[in-house]
């Protein structure tokens, strides 16, 4: 019987680990960002005899592990790969002395959901992802934004002092997508809250991202296959 082995990546396993990103089944930006993705944050990779799944840890500002890129071979499904790669992290996080771990997962992904759960994960905040950004001429800010975690690049923090509140302009969150640019292609990303901000014109109010999907604002288009996503936590 092979030996469960849990190891960090290195350049020798891109071409195992952009196969699964390959046949995972998702609208992979792995393989679209390249070899490049092992030099952001730590990968780790679960063999047994074969690589069979790996994924993303990056340590954040704030104290907490982030965990991301969780890939499953499609064949070796249903035999706890993904939940031992995830226990392993957050081991990792615990005994490192973090403050707990965090994982974005869409919410659709019903698996990692659940497996999220089970392990102690619980959502705090939603966010929206946009092309393009707000138009707010001729408005002015009706409600403040009660910022509590920020992103950094698909990467989510509390606020500190060296990535404070104040990357929100304008009710939008411009973040630094440079790592992303094989993706994006430099285009402007918005990320928005749950409906946390709105913007008042005269009368009318508007309210982001919520009157959005009633046609308001035009000027931002859902992001394509990740049009949202629940952020949850695991403290220690």
């Amino acid at each position: 019987m092979e030996k469960t082995v849990i190891r960090k990546a290195t350049e020798k396993d891109w071409a195992a680990i952009s196969r699964i990103s390959s046949i995972a089944m998702y609208d992979d930006y792995i393989n679209e960002i390249g070899p490049g993705y092992l030099k952001i944050g730590d990968t780790f990779v679960l063999e047994k005899g074969n690589l069979l799944g790996f994924l993303k840890i990056q340590y954040m500002p704030d104290g907490f592990l982030y965990v991301s890129g969780l890939r499953v071979d499609p064949t070796a499904r249903r035999q706890g790969i993904g939940e031992n790669l995830t226990r392993y992290a957050i081991s990792l996080a615990f005994d490192s002395g973090k403050k707990g771990a965090r994982v974005l997962i869409h919410p659709e992904n019903h698996a990692s959901l659940s497996l999220s759960r089970k392990l102690g994960f619980y959502p705090i905040e939603s966010f929206h992802f946009f092309l393009g950004e707000i138009d707010f001429s001729g408005f002015s800010e009706s409600k403040s934004w009660p910022m509590r975690i920020i992103d950094l690049g698909f990467e989510y923090s509390l606020p500190t002092e060296n990535f404070p509140a104040t990357l929100m302009q304008k009710g939008s969150l411009r973040i630094s997508v440079s790592k992303m640019d094989p993706i994006w292609n430099n285009r402007t990303l918005t990320i928005l809250g749950n409906g946390q901000i709105s913007f008042r014109n005269g009368k009318s109010l508007i309210s982001f991202p919520e009157d959005y999907f009633t046609g308001t604002p035009p000027d931002l288009e859902p992001l394509s296959g990740f049009e949202s996503a629940v952020l949850l936590e695991r403290k220690f």
